[in-house]
């Protein structure tokens, strides 16, 4: 065999399987970014749905006579509101139960997020693994009495439900609610 012939082999190999390890990156990659984006879409989709509840916070509640903010813990909120504004007041309650796991995913870190209104619920189910509560006051400072806040700090942070890789992506989102009705 010419000696021309066999290098022009072993380059065309070479090139082979430069090729295919640039394919099998490119693969990886675009499953770890669709991954990311789902996770994106379900944080969104959560913190939608949990802004529009928040900001109406006390609306159309005597605040004088009685308390916005019924409860609140690390992973609880219940408060009043006249949510769907037919004049009467509602009571909403947003619960993360860390007892629940979501049995549905193969991803063993998420639970049932939990929204009732007037005590019907509805469980989303959007691959939350956390999600945590934090009172302040006025003046910034974490506070544990409800009665005492004026700020609601709410951090989420959602996971995919199937991984890539023994990854499952996540997404996190954060905000600092000050309702004006408590206010």
């Amino acid at each position: 065999m010419n000696i021309g012939t066999t290098i022009s082999f072993i380059i065309a190999g070479l090139i082979l399987l430069a090729i295919l390890n640039v394919n099998t990156s490119l693969m990886t990659d675009s499953g770890t970014a669709t991954l990311d984006q789902s996770a994106k879409e379900q944080v969104d989709a959560v913190a939608s749905v949990l802004s529009n509840d928040m900001r109406k916070i006390g609306y159309r509640v005597n605040v004088s006579s009685d308390t916005a903010i019924v409860s609140a813990s690390q992973h609880s909120i219940t408060f009043k509101s006249d949510w769907n504004n037919d004049g009467s007041v509602d009571r909403i309650t947003w619960t993360f139960d860390t007892s629940k796991p979501v049995t549905s995913t193969d991803n063993p870190n998420d639970y049932e997020l939990i929204r009732t209104v007037n005590g019907v619920s509805t469980v989303l189910y959007m691959g939350v693994t956390q999600f945590n509560i934090t009172l302040y006051d006025n003046s910034g400072n974490v506070v544990a009495s409800p009665i005492l806040a004026k700020r609601i700090k709410v951090s989420i942070i959602c996971e995919t439900p199937e991984s890539y890789n023994g990854h499952y992506s996540p997404a996190s989102w954060q905000k600092i609610f000050t309702p004006v009705n408590i206010n």
